[in-house]
């Protein structure tokens, strides 16, 4: 769990349950080389050492295979002919690489539109960043994958985080499930 390895009393801990982020090890991809030093000015302040940086799919895949990471921070839009950030979502949720299959990920667009949430989502992204995006909204996206993390789901359908945000009262009646979900783990 991100959680684990945060340093809670650092004095770079500015916000209340946000620790230093000097042990955690975090992948940018995204092909701008503006957004990757920006998010680099961002997460430094917060503690952030060990962020490595990619610009296309083959240079992720490298770095997705060699380390061993805590979050991935991903353009949905990438300028790759090899495909974009919901396809490395896709190869990392289908990775047969543990700490791979069960990485957080943030994915960044500027496409903000509620069926690409939605279909982010079902994907198995963890959380959404639209950009443009500020210092806040990064601390945010990233204290709500340290402070409320969410159980991986396995179905036939879908793996991933679990994707309802929200705690619902039990289902009564008809539209009860005959069995409980298997939560698989929690990030």
């Amino acid at each position: 769990m991100l959680s684990d390895k945060l340093f809670v009393d650092s004095p770079n801990n500015n916000e209340p349950g946000m620790g230093s982020l000097s042990r955690l090890n975090i992948l940018i991809v995204d092909d701008s080389a503006h957004i990757r030093r920006l998010l680099l000015s961002m997460l430094t302040p917060m503690g952030a050492q060990n962020i490595f940086e990619a610009r296309t799919l083959a240079q992720a895949r490298t770095v997705l295979n060699t380390k061993t990471l805590d979050l991935a921070i991903i353009d949905w839009m990438l300028d790759d002919p090899a495909g974009d950030g919901m396809a490395l979502v896709t190869e990392i949720r289908q990775s047969p690489l543990e700490t791979v299959t069960y990485l957080p990920i943030i994915m960044m667009t500027g496409h903000t539109e509620r069926e690409n949430i939605e279909l982010a989502r079902d994907m198995g992204v963890t959380e959404f960043l639209a950009k443009p995006f500020t210092a806040k909204n990064l601390h945010a996206r990233l204290n709500m994958l340290i402070e409320s993390p969410r159980p991986f789901v396995k179905s036939r359908s879908y793996f991933g985080p679990d994707r309802r945000r929200r705690e619902h009262s039990p289902i009564e009646g008809l539209e009860r499930r005959n069995t409980s979900p298997r939560r698989i783990r929690s990030t």
